[in-house]
């Protein structure tokens, strides 16, 4: 009867049923204190940085510190390039971030990145063995500062709300297709045809008339009005020409969009071409534009020196002159021109 009468008494009055209180020794608040004892959990955040790093001959650098440090909250998150430059910083709130990259044989590269939910197209970075900057690319946009205030007034600083003008433009891109065919295996002085195309249709054959003798790879990408394509290949292994007029062009409805490189290797060895295609976004802020990276891809290339035959018979084309004056200044030619002749009447008495 008394565990009756108890709750009895409880039920009457709320106020004497047991409260839950604070920690006692850790003086946190009881939530807390079952969170850090594993009693609640917090789901984490999806979303992250992601990118690949370059130098300004588009190889991949290694071994590269990237940190993120959140602006509001001042943690930092810290990541290493891998092999193939790549990396990622995961799990991370929402918000923005001063992304630092660094490594020994380049100065650091900062930059402004605002991170949403989401899966958000990989960041290609150029670290520069120059001067240092600083710039402002976005995974999505970065909101700019203006001032406000009336003359002779302290002004203020008002941040702009994140730019749903480009967070849009992202969301309502089609879903495309890029065709491209760079050879995994070149000759050294021997130009290779490397071709892109880049269709709002995924239903077309693209690769009719591909010019190149690589393998045709394809791939689903995120596709706008205007889109860029570049390609660029490990430091001192090849010389990339551009064969259009434009890096930037339109993309139309009906047809793909070519894009043609010449790919000159220039000693043999394991070398790597790094494709990347990006769309044109307009910004917030009138005309100024940002180029958006959408698809990256490494290539491995292995690089193979000329035959014998080939480097004899290149050799003479590059120094006939050369040979025909010292044939002349030798004697030799008037030898031969003889030993010709004596072989004809030879071949005609018989």
């Amino acid at each position: 009867m008394t565990p009756l009468i108890g709750l009895l008494i409880i039920a009457l009055n709320p106020g004497l049923a047991p409260q839950a209180r604070d920690n006692p020794i850790s003086g946190r608040p009881a939530a807390a204190a079952l969170r850090a004892e594993g009693l609640i959990t917090r789901q984490p955040i999806g979303a992250s940085i992601r990118g690949v790093v370059v130098d300004s001959q588009g190889a991949t650098v290694e071994g590269a510190a990237v940190v993120a440090k959140n602006n509001k909250t001042g943690l930092e998150t810290r990541a290493q390039t891998n092999d193939k430059g790549s990396f990622i910083i995961s799990p991370l709130p929402p918000g923005i971030y001063s992304l630092t990259v660094t490594s020994k044989e380049f100065l650091p590269d900062q930059r402004q990145v605002e991170v949403t939910t989401g899966i958000s197209p990989p960041l290609r970075i150029e670290v520069k063995s120059g001067a240092a900057r600083t710039t402002m690319l976005p995974v999505t946009a970065v909101p700019r500062a203006r001032t406000e205030g009336s003359p002779g007034q302290p002004q203020q600083l008002t941040q702009k709300e994140p730019t749903k003008q480009v967070e849009g433009q992202l969301e309502s891109l089609k879903t495309g297709l890029i065709v491209f065919n760079p050879p995994t295996s070149m000759q050294t002085g021997k130009n290779e045809t490397v071709e892109v195309r880049v269709s709002k249709s995924l239903l077309k054959d693209l690769t009719k008339g591909l010019q190149g003798s690589g393998a045709t790879q394809n791939q689903p990408i995120q596709v706008g009005s205007e889109m860029g394509v570049t390609l660029k290949g490990t430091g001192g292994y090849f010389t990339i020409a551009l064969l259009n007029s434009d890096e930037k062009q339109v993309i139309t409805d009906n047809e793909f969009t070519q894009w043609l490189f010449d790919v000159l290797p220039l000693k043999a060895g394991s070398a790597t071409l790094n494709l990347t295609a990006y769309v044109v976004l307009d910004t917030a802020d009138g005309p100024e534009q940002h180029d958006y990276p959408v698809f990256t891809r490494q290539i491995e290339v292995v690089t193979v020196p000329k035959s014998v035959v080939a480097a004899v018979l290149g050799w003479i084309g590059g120094n006939w002159d050369k040979l025909l004056a010292a044939l002349v200044s030798t004697g030799l030619l008037g030898w031969f021109v003889t030993r010709l002749k004596k072989t004809g009447k030879s071949n005609d008495k018989s």
